[in-house]
């Protein structure tokens, strides 16, 4: 159940999710001191029914990964080179075919082609259970209002953010994510870019085991700022969820 506000008024709603979720590690094959950890989100279907609205959000694919170094260096080409401390991890985030329909915003709906970031973390934890990245992001979305078809890109005017922190024993987890910064319309470029932003987190507890399939509580907020549905519109959410877990790979 949530509730949110927007041009619209304050409406509250019912919210459904379905998504499958891959996440794990494993040390390099051609590094020693290097491993890799990643989590995916493959076949995302979220949708919000409310008084007046109807909504329904899909994504193909959404993941990160990260290349955390025991011991991380900056080399430069010198002669003889130059080995320089580096205290960042690197990261990188993708999303493919995000499409999103608002039926109270009339015929239109957004498509997001693709939105790719590479992050920095300062965090540089050698577990999957802390991860803090932020870096630029390239993106194209297409939003449609119902009359007139836009191109949005994003070449590398925003800042993206990812957050995960999550207890030792997997009973709390922490997330955070979103991006802020510009976009522009190739078929206006005159007229200057448009600053959009657009940011989540979430509380996650478990609660109990059915059958070894965890059933936690989530708690969590949202916002965007000229970036919401076909109409580019201000809006906040904050609401409450039971989540199953059918099955888990790692």
């Amino acid at each position: 159940m949530t509730a949110g506000g927007s041009a619209r008024g304050l409406t509250p709603g019912l919210d459904l999710g379905l998504s499958v979720r891959l996440r794990g590690d494993r040390d390099s094959r051609s590094k020693a001191g290097t491993s890799w950890l990643h989590a995916h989100r493959l076949l995302i279907a979220d949708g919000r029914l409310g008084p007046d609205q109807r909504q329904l959000t899909l994504a193909a694919y959404e993941g990160l990964a990260r290349r955390h170094v025991d011991d991380g260096f900056l080399l430069l080409p010198t002669n003889p080179p130059i080995r320089l401390p580096f205290p960042l991890d690197l990261g990188l985030y993708g999303r493919v075919a995000r499409y999103e329909r608002r039926v109270e915003d009339g015929p239109g709906w957004t498509f997001e082609t693709a939105r790719l970031a590479m992050l920095f973390d300062p965090l540089r934890s050698g577990s999957g259970r802390f991860h803090l990245g932020f870096g630029p992001t390239l993106a194209h979305v297409l939003r449609h209002d119902g009359s007139l078809l836009r191109h949005e890109l994003t070449p590398l005017t925003a800042l993206q953010l990812a957050v995960s922190l999550e207890s030792e024993n997997g009973l709390w987890v922490f997330r955070a994510g979103g991006q802020a910064g510009f976009t522009f319309d190739p078929a206006a470029l005159q007229s200057g870019g448009t600053l959009r932003a657009r940011g989540e987190l979430s509380v996650e507890r478990v609660l109990v085991a059915l059958n070894d399939h965890p059933v936690s509580l989530q708690v969590r907020a949202g916002a965007a700022y000229r970036d919401a549905g076909a109409l580019q519109q201000n809006e906040w959410s904050a609401g409450a969820a039971l989540k199953l877990q059918l099955f888990a790979h790692r």
